[in-house]
């Protein structure tokens, strides 16, 4: 006679991963983490519970695959905030230039009554006609070159800064 020691089981699923997308990862993989580490109802076979086991090599792909996608994240951050940093400098620096090339006629203003308020509004003037229109051209190139992608929350919060920096910068 058989008895339950004796009987094995093994159901095997084909898994098609080809529809899958990066952001999906982390859910299918807490998926198959969770399913792997507490066995759902069965039903009428519940009393042989104890003795199931689920287990997957796709949730090892996965989560070596997080693993990585996480070591690329910090590298890409590192990048982009060199970058913006950089911007920043050139901005600057261009900032400086500018102001010291109008030196003289910010002076002759200035020395005609002209305020502080007058001078700041013809420099950011002067500033949104060549940035509001780098930017007009930036935003038309981001949403040509990645169509349906263009409301992204974290582009608009990191391009609207840039955009006020380079219209306020200092003259």
């Amino acid at each position: 006679a058989f008895s339950s020691s004796d009987l094995t089981v093994q159901w095997q699923f084909p898994v098609n991963a080809d529809g899958l997308r990066a952001r999906q990862v982390a859910a299918v993989h807490g998926a198959l983490t969770r399913l792997a580490a507490a066995t759902p109802p069965m039903g009428t076979m519940d009393p042989a519970r104890t003795t199931v086991s689920v287990s997957s090599a796709l949730n090892s792909v996965l989560g070596t695959f997080l693993d990585t996608r996480a070591s690329v994240d910090t590298v890409l951050a590192l990048l982009f905030v060199s970058l913006v940093v950089t911007g920043a400098a050139v901005i600057t620096i261009a900032a400086r230039m500018v102001a010291v090339r109008r030196a003289g006629e910010l002076s002759l203003i200035r020395a005609r009554g002209g305020s502080l308020v007058q001078i700041a509004l013809l420099m950011a003037g002067g500033a949104a006609a060549v940035a509001g229109p780098a930017a007009a051209a930036g935003a038309g190139l981001a949403a040509a070159v990645r169509p349906g992608n263009f409301s992204s929350a974290l582009g608009w919060a990191l391009a609207i800064p840039v955009v006020v920096i380079a219209l306020a910068a200092p003259p």
